[in-house]
């Protein structure tokens, strides 16, 4: 079983590719596990416009690492919250946002506790609802964790704790753990039943 961060080999066509496991997408009987792999280098292309592959573990191999020839990285800086904050609210620049309906995650005319914002684009970033009964907070996999993750050199538990801090003084929503999510359907958004 592999782990999210492990440095991972594979072939594509033809070609060895170096990444890390982002995540798992899901457990298949015959070929076990399906991982999300963030290559070394991009692999986006005219035909793959996307930064990421899924591939099972079967096709996987983890490198090995080499104890005594490992040495000691210089201390990497520790990221404050304002800095961390500040590149958030980069992210959101030129974003919208509209409210969902917390029943049904449909888009509402009324103003709800669910909000939804959207980038530039039209791409989802993040979803909250800050209704006290079920409160919530998801921000996109792909164009936040990752980003900020690959900005600031973090693991992904850094960067959840660094939003939860962002989450409670800025959106006002003590005691919610934010959390990463790959793509939110209208049918996989949580609700407050």
């Amino acid at each position: 079983m592999l782990c999210q961060g492990d440095k991972v080999y594979c072939m594509i066509n033809g070609k060895s590719v170096a990444g890390h496991v982002c995540g798992k997408a899901s457990e298949q009987p015959i070929m076990g596990g399906l991982y999300i792999i963030e290559p070394d280098e991009s692999i986006s292309s005219k035909d793959y416009p996307y930064t990421h592959f899924v591939m099972p573990e079967v096709a996987l191999t983890r490198a090995q690492v080499d104890c005594s020839s490992v040495s000691v990285k210089e201390k990497k800086k520790k990221v404050t919250q304002k800095e961390f904050n500040k590149a958030f609210n980069d992210l959101l620049k030129g974003s919208t946002q509209r409210y969902l309906d917390p029943e049904t995650g449909k888009v509402s005319k009324k103003k709800t506790s669910r909000i939804e914002v959207l980038d530039s684009n039209d791409k989802w970033l993040i979803d909250y609802d800050t209704a006290k009964k079920n409160p919530s907070f998801l921000y996109s996999h792909f164009r936040v964790l990752l980003i900020l993750r690959k900005q600031f050199s973090l693991q992904d538990i850094e960067v959840q704790g660094l939003m939860k801090s962002l989450v409670e003084a800025h959106f006002k929503m003590k005691g919610v753990t934010p959390r990463d999510a790959v793509y939110l359907s209208p049918w996989l958004r949580p609700t407050s039943k």
